[in-house]
């Protein structure tokens, strides 16, 4: 049997976007959400992994209390991106890693699609 898990957590970090013609070109913060979900066969164990397991891969590379353009030097800090490069930093510990969904307010957020 194929399950989802769907873990959301949450991080604070300010950025801002270098060349933007607008507020955002500015330092400011969010509380990102940010929503990773695996897919895989589910175990003898009832699960496709435990939950503890994931979040202990994936809490380190949340950029948490920081600025995240010092955090990731060298990306836009858009929605976009940091979907992608949380993927690209957390990819090699969860292989059944379906997307990350980055939540930069309530009603606006971008998904990286891995498959």
């Amino acid at each position: 049997m194929l399950a989802t898990l769907i873990i959301k957590l949450h991080f604070d970090a300010a950025h801002f976007i270098p060349g933007y013609d607008g507020d955002c070109s500015r330092v400011h913060g969010h509380r990102w959400n940010v929503d990773f979900e695996l897919t895989g066969e589910v175990g003898a164990d009832g699960m496709v992994m435990d939950f503890k397991v994931a979040k202990r891969l994936i809490n380190p590379i949340l950029p948490d209390h920081r600025l995240i353009n010092d955090w990731w030097p060298g990306i836009i800090p858009t929605a976009e991106n940091i979907a992608y490069t949380l993927y690209k930093k957390i990819e090699p510990g969860l292989h059944s890693l379906v997307s990350v969904t980055v939540w930069e307010t309530e009603v606006c957020g971008a998904r990286y699609p891995v498959k």
